[in-house]
């Protein structure tokens, strides 16, 4: 009765050890995955900084009018300015209407 006793109690901790360790080695996996998450967030984070700079950089009046001297183009103010209001044909139902803008002025350079 004793050796049934203690061989219980043997295969018992071998058990609850066996899934100690498997815990500890999963904690350590979710660690290595969180690591790499941090990194690859970092990373997104700075080539985003420097897309977002690029497009500020781009859309500056300095660095259009330097491209447009690049590929040697040249802009001209049209000669006539003309004014028009745009057909708006109303469709739809009251609230369509209620919440169209109106008429839409375009300039037009003829």
């Amino acid at each position: 009765m004793n050796i049934k006793r203690s061989l219980i109690i043997v295969t018992f901790l071998t058990i609850i050890s066996l899934f100690y360790v498997h815990q500890q080695s999963l904690i350590y996996q979710i660690g290595e995955r969180l690591k790499e998450n941090e990194i690859h967030c970092s990373k997104l984070v700075d080539r985003n900084k420097v897309l977002v700079y690029n497009i500020l950089n781009l859309k500056a009046p300095i660095n259009l009018e330097k491209r447009l001297e690049n590929k040697k183009i040249v802009l001209n103010m049209p000669r006539n300015w003309k004014a028009f209001a745009k057909n708006n044909k109303r469709q739809g139902g009251i609230l369509a209407r209620i919440l169209s803008q109106g008429k839409v002025a375009e300039a037009s350079g003829l």
